[in-house]
């Protein structure tokens, strides 16, 4: 039970981990320009 949660969380985690690297990385480069 506890790996089909985990195998359905990582991926959401991983997700919301990327887009925030991604807006960050934008917010970083508008600055800098």
């Amino acid at each position: 039970m506890l790996n089909i949660v985990s195998v359905l969380v990582t991926p959401q985690i991983f997700c919301l981990a990327t887009g925030a690297i991604i807006s960050g990385v934008r917010e970083a480069g508008a600055i800098q320009a």
